[in-house]
């Protein structure tokens, strides 16, 4: 979830943005898993759900012609450094970026 938000938030927040409310952020989240393009994986540890790409996701992730050649590294720069993170880190380091956002994604882990 947190590198979906930090690839929209560096990219200017765009309009058409699924973080405007909680509701719309995991019906796009079912369509993708729907479509077979992420899987959802529990983590008991922090009593969450997080969502994974699956081989298909990561193929038409790679193949989009939708994104360009800077905006994947982008992402895939985001999703490294995100694995590096334990969880406050991770939070705090979201927070100072997108303070209006602190409670909302405290909320979606």
């Amino acid at each position: 979830m947190q590198v979906l938000f930090l690839t929209w938030h560096r990219c200017g927040r765009p309009q058409a943005s699924p973080f405007n409310s909680q509701p719309h952020l995991y019906v796009a989240l079912e369509d993708l898993e729907r479509r077979g393009l992420v899987r959802q994986v529990p983590d008991p540890r922090r009593h969450q759900v997080q969502y994974h790409l699956t081989a298909e996701g990561r193929q038409r992730a790679v193949t989009s012609r939708e994104l360009a050649e800077k905006q994947r590294e982008q992402i895939a720069e985001i999703a490294r450094w995100v694995a590096t993170q334990n969880w406050p880190s991770l939070l705090e380091r979201v927070y100072k970026e997108a303070p209006d956002y602190a409670m909302f994604l405290d909320v979606c882990g």
